[in-house]
């Protein structure tokens, strides 16, 4: 797809050029502004698909502008005079750039030939602001209260008017309206309003080009949507570029593996954009795990990894707190799962008595978060501290079987067949409580509370994380959050968790 991103050099135009720059789906980027966009840091444009156009006046678009903007599948607008310039620009020019331009651009490019299939409208994505109200509303108040009053009800105007215009348009153009609160980026100091949310800027980014290239949900999008709760980053297997996607994901391989002592993390890759990841350089950086996981990835076909270490910020409470919600559904929507036994000697073509030693004593059967990797996964493919494959979850499953307490029909190509996704995970339910619970009676987590947190997706609850509440507390909200969705009393039988199922001393 063909997409315009208005005010390409701003503070989110440049993230939503880097993200589409990498972003299979987009083919070509015209990013206007009134300046000459660069190639943001650390991102290679080799194929040629992003294009600078300067243009000074957005009252009207010349023939020049709008041949390069022909064919145009979606349109991005991000410009905005920021509140601390708010009031040294005129009232006049405020009008224009918040709602003017914008009228203008949608008007322009819903009459530009286009060569996508008939009836796909033109997307047009306006940002506005959090408090912006289309009509006077509690929001008013806040607004005043800032001295925003008038241009929240300019933004609203716009909102409404560019929606209006959508609608009237006769099928060539539909608009959604994006309402984020503070913008945020690592290092970036914000001034803390009451009842102003704050999201990351990679964030808003993902969603916006998630909504420009498969289309509006609904014609508002607030700071907190659906469609953000499920934002999953991706690791590129041959750039190292992370990328985060909304709703549909690319087919990804994805690791599952026990903690050592250095492991590659999520600042690796988006702290220092001067200079770009390559395998080469990164096997230098002492994380071969993360080269040898993306090697084999792509030996497999596979564009996209996802690794806990360096796909989650975990300085990010909100973002830690919503992954490891999420987990066991991204291990279940991964085409296929590398278990990487970093103990385990043996290979394939071990005796079969042999080979069950070795992976008895494995590290990997002992903790807690490995448990949902074995089950979740379709297909899950074992691998030695040489990377050579020991096998699949099928091969083994009689070792499998014998080792976790799990029965081996769970491992079998049918199972995964007949009850594919969301259905597997609402077979599983129908296995007694206290049997899961069974499996994980001899696995240790390194904080106390994970031991609680690494069922969730096994029993398909959601609850948010309390790090500091304790092992015991963790689990009776747990319990509590099993027992809304089963009247198995089998539950209540695992009433002293401490002493059965535990975490680690250090």
């Amino acid at each position: 797809m063909k997409l315009m991103i208005r005010g390409s050099s701003g503070f989110v135009g440049t993230e939503l050029v880097r993200q589409a720059l990498v972003n299979p789906a987009i083919t070509s980027i015209i990013g206007v502004s009134r300046r000459e966009t660069l190639v943001p840091l650390g991102i290679t444009d080799e194929s040629g698909k992003f294009k600078s156009v300067v243009c000074d006046n957005f009252e009207s678009y010349s023939s020049s502008l709008k041949k390069e903007l022909e064919g145009a599948d979606a349109c991005i607008w991000t410009i905005a005079v920021t509140p601390s310039n708010l009031k040294s620009v005129t009232w006049e020019e405020n009008c224009k750039v918040f709602r003017d331009y914008a009228i203008t651009a949608i008007q322009t490019l819903a009459g530009l030939p286009r060569k996508l299939e008939q009836g796909v409208p033109l997307r047009f994505v306006y940002i506005s602001g959090h408090f912006a109200p289309r009509k006077n509303t509690d929001d008013m108040k806040v607004l005043d209260e800032h001295g925003m009053m008038a241009y929240g009800l300019l933004r609203g105007e716009a909102e409404s008017r560019v929606l209006e215009f959508a609608e009237q348009s006769n099928g060539k153009a539909e608009s959604q309206i994006a309402k984020p609160g503070f913008i945020t980026s690592p290092g970036r100091v914000l001034p803390n309003v009451p009842g102003l949310p704050k999201i990351e800027l990679t964030d808003i980014a993902a969603a916006l080009l998630d909504q420009a290239i498969n289309g509006f949900e609904k014609d508002t999008l607030p700071t907190v949507s659906s469609s953000l709760r499920n934002a999953m980053r991706l690791l590129n297997t041959k750039t190292l570029e992370l990328t985060t996607y909304q709703r549909k994901c690319p087919p990804y391989a994805i690791l599952s593996h026990t903690w050592g002592d250095n492991e590659a993390p999520f600042e690796t890759f988006v702290a220092k954009p001067k200079w770009r990841l390559g395998l080469s350089r990164l096997q230098k950086r002492k994380y071969p795990k993360v080269v040898k996981a993306c090697s084999l990835a792509r030996k497999q076909g596979y564009d996209w990894i996802w690794i806990d270490t360096c796909c989650i910020d975990k300085t990010s409470s909100t973002e830690l707190s919503e992954a490891i919600n999420s987990m066991y559904r991204y291990y279940e929507k991964s085409s296929v799962c590398f278990a990487y036994l970093v103990d385990v000697n043996v290979d394939v073509s071990a005796p079969t008595e042999d080979l069950a030693t070795s992976l008895e004593s494995s590290r990997w059967f002992t903790r807690g978060w490995t448990l949902q990797e074995l089950i979740a996964p379709a297909a899950v493919e074992f691998y030695n501290k040489d990377w050579v494959e020991i096998g699949t979850k099928i091969t083994l499953s009689s070792i499998l079987e014998k080792i976790t307490s799990i029965p081996a029909a769970l491992f079998s190509q049918a199972w995964h067949t007949l009850c594919a996704g969301e259905m597997a995970r609402q077979s599983l339910q129908l296995l007694s409580v206290a049997q899961k619970l069974s499996w994980a009676a001899t696995r240790r987590t390194t904080r106390s509370e994970d031991i609680a947190y690494c069922l969730m997706g096994l029993f398909d609850v959601h609850m948010p994380l309390l790090y500091g509440e304790g092992e015991a507390k963790a689990f009776a909200r747990l319990q509590a959050e099993i027992a809304k969705n089963t009247n198995d009393q089998s539950l209540f039988a695992w009433g002293s968790w401490h002493d059965q199922i535990g975490c680690d001393d250090a």
